[in-house]
């Protein structure tokens, strides 16, 4: 493959080239030509060294899906997701873990300092039971939600008690 330059590298300001499986800069900067299922364009990695961010890339790692941008971070000096703006989803109570705002996405209820400082994270579906506002409350609360519903792996379905364990996720609980 012929060394044609792609952009200035956005650590270093040398030149960054096209390998075989990823683009690159003698500094150690790097950028995979296949990030987790996502193929990153030369455009895309042009907005990188620029310091813009990407368009919305859709990534899957085993049974994991998420969205994200990809930028170049200089604290981190490397090209990191950047996830859809968390500010703007709607408060629906407080982390029992940490105490800041529990706020509603399209699947999930997260802590807003899920990732960073947090793991708070509920499904609104989990195995098949659509998790009520009521129940919800109680898992924040630190409250058992009984007697709920449950779809498993096998196809069966099955009664268990639900509550969140100490690092903030859901626990089942079986009657003995």
């Amino acid at each position: 493959m012929e060394k044609t330059k792609i952009c200035s590298c956005p650590k270093c300001g040398n030149d960054v080239y096209e390998s075989l499986y990823s683009y690159n800069c003698e500094c150690g900067f790097k950028c995979g030509k296949e990030i987790w299922g996502a193929e990153i364009s030369i455009d895309d990695v042009k907005k990188i060294c620029e310091g813009k961010e990407t368009d919305f890339y859709d990534f899957k790692k085993e049974e994991k899906e998420w969205t994200a941008k990809l930028v170049y971070s200089k604290e981190e000096e490397r090209v990191v997701f950047k996830f859809k703006d968390r500010t703007s989803l709607k408060v629906v109570g407080k982390c029992p873990i940490c105490g800041e705002d529990v706020k509603e996405s399209k699947d999930f209820y997260l802590c807003s300092n899920y990732k960073k400082t947090c793991n708070l994270i509920i499904g609104k579906d989990i195995k098949g039971h659509k998790l009520t506002k009521e129940e919800l409350e109680k898992l924040l609360n630190k409250e058992t939600v009984s007697n709920l519903t449950f779809t498993w792996k096998n196809g069966n379905t099955g009664n268990a008690n639900i509550k969140l364990d100490e690092n903030g996720k859901v626990s089942f609980l079986f009657d003995k």
